[in-house]
């Protein structure tokens, strides 16, 4: 069965351009263990689409593909139920398979390259991941409201998880300048297809991965596309540094304008000569609401005519946000632009998790940052006149 292995995020390029040279070609052969009259299908993967290079049917299960190219990238070898075989081509590469397909999980033996022996390494380990989250999946599905089972699970899976990446990072160290190390990094598996790796969380391995790439390989357009990101992600993370030393306490509180829901738009420059409390929520996190309905409480006393109040969720859903702002009865301001964590708003306000929340003072100067309960009740009264 095919699983998602490789998928390059957003702008990065499959195909793998190295130093200029002329056309060479190149070939793909093997054996199956089963044949089939289903034809064998090799293809180059661009950043947008499949190449067909060959395609050619099996002769007492051998085949032999062809192609040409002045560049390394990587292949796709589709054959019988939709099974697949990632490989990495070099020009002048002989590469010879030996498959056995006779089961859902293929096996297969390469020759006289390198590279794909390493993909190959990848996706043996991906598939017997894959195969365990097959079985929790299961698992999970037969336990019913038996808690105690569901939490060994997911325990189990999470382990799972972090067994795999670990061991992928040490692939990575270990083949430092291998073009299969591209094809590790930007590996994707498991629930909803997720990233093994974050290029912002994991962003020293990122690096890492393209400083060995790039010197090796400068004209090479997935590395280059590599670096690129990796110089993206390096600025913006500088960037975020930068906003949060300018969003903590003792700063002055960086001026804030946004409609509310269904109104004028809310303008705190910070020297209204009133305090104010902003609280990023949604409606979807439990404890958020749960100080969204304190300061909703609070905004009902006199006191708080003394006070702004300004919230701001990160709801992706107007129905479901204006339904619950009914529901709930919430008189306090609330700002969303539905975008989720992709809003500016928390971006601009260093906000990493919800409940967050800032207090400041009456020289708009932020007092507080992630304060709440009785704790942010006490701080508030503090800075009332």
């Amino acid at each position: 069965m095919y699983r998602p292995f490789i998928h390059f995020l957003t702008g990065a390029c499959i195909l793998l351009l190295t130093q200029c040279s002329p056309d060479q070609q190149f070939t793909v052969g093997g054996t199956f263990s089963v044949a089939d009259p289903t034809p064998v299908k090799l293809f180059l993967l661009t950043s947008e689409e499949a190449v067909l290079i060959d395609s050619s049917h099996t002769e007492d299960g051998k085949f032999q593909l062809s192609g040409t190219s002045e560049y390394a990238g990587i292949y796709l070898l589709k054959f019988f139920n939709d099974q697949r075989i990632f490989l990495i081509v070099h020009p002048g590469d002989d590469i010879d398979l030996e498959i056995d397909n006779s089961t859902e999980w293929i096996s297969y033996y390469v020759k006289n390259s390198l590279d794909s022996k390493w993909v190959k390494e990848l996706t043996d380990r991906q598939n017997q991941v894959l195969r365990t989250f097959d079985q929790l999946s299961e698992m999970w599905s037969q336990a019913g409201s038996d808690s105690t089972l569901r939490h060994t699970i997911d325990s189990t899976y999470h382990a799972t998880l972090r067994d795999h990446r670990d061991s992928t990072r040490d692939f990575i160290l270990k083949h430092p300048h291998s073009l299969a190390t591209l094809m590790a990094v930007y590996q994707n598996l498991g629930r909803n297809s997720q990233s093994l790796f974050d290029p912002y969380d994991d962003h020293k391995l990122f690096s890492f991965v393209d400083s060995n790439l790039t010197t090796l390989y400068p004209n090479t357009a997935a590395v280059q596309a590599l670096n690129k990101e990796v110089n993206d992600i390096r600025s913006q993370i500088q960037q975020k540094k930068l906003i949060e030393k300018i969003v903590e306490e003792g700063r002055p509180f960086p001026p804030f304008a946004y409609p509310k829901l269904h109104g004028d738009t809310i303008r705190l420059s910070g020297y209204s000569g009133k305090p104010a409390v902003l609280l990023f929520w949604a409606t979807w996190n439990s404890y958020s609401v749960s100080q969204l309905q304190a300061l909703n409480t609070l905004a009902c006393t006199p006191a708080a005519r003394k006070l702004d109040i300004v919230t701001i969720s990160l709801d992706t859903s107007p129905e479901l946000l204006d339904t619950f702002l009914v529901r709930q009865n919430i008189q306090v301001p609330v700002v969303c632009d539905y975008a989720y964590w992709d809003s500016e708003i928390p971006a601009r306000y260093a906000v990493k998790r919800i409940p967050s929340s800032l207090l400041i003072n009456t020289q708009g100067v932020i007092v507080g940052k992630d304060i709440f309960g009785t704790d942010l009740d006490y701080r508030i009264n503090a800075l009332l006149p």
